[in-house]
């Protein structure tokens, strides 16, 4: 086979080993604390068997919170941070669909921060 002429191009591959999920974030001031919140939806198999994506997606919601507490507070106190477990709920639904090819699962992250009484606030 004759090879053209031009850039090489890398050979093109399928990235099925990849995890799909989605996410959301959300933040909120409530009586003096931060609470963060951070959900993730993915296949169930992924969360039972990739300890990999487990670890990788618990570090980066303690990166996100300690972006949050900087933003919040001005500083990070990491032992006055509460960093609560994961809660894994299951997904009865998906769009209509009663049962998809792959069961889905919801996993909550949430942190408690708080921020210091008397703070001035900033216009």
């Amino acid at each position: 086979m004759k090879h053209a002429k031009g850039i090489p191009m890398p050979k093109k591959r399928d990235n099925s080993y990849g995890a799909n999920y989605e996410e959301l974030s959300s933040v909120k001031n409530l009586d003096g604390k931060v609470l963060m919140m951070h959900s993730v939806v993915v296949s169930e198999r992924t969360v039972l068997d990739n300890l990999n994506w487990r670890m990788r997606m618990f570090e980066s919601f303690r990166k996100k919170v300690e972006n949050v507490a900087e933003d919040y507070t001005g500083g990070i106190d990491l032992n006055s941070i509460q960093i609560n477990d994961p809660v894994i709920l299951e997904m009865t639904e998906i769009e209509g669909d009663l049962k998809p090819e792959e069961p889905q699962v919801i996993v909550n992250f949430s942190a408690t921060i708080p921020t210091p009484i008397g703070r001035k606030e900033l216009n």
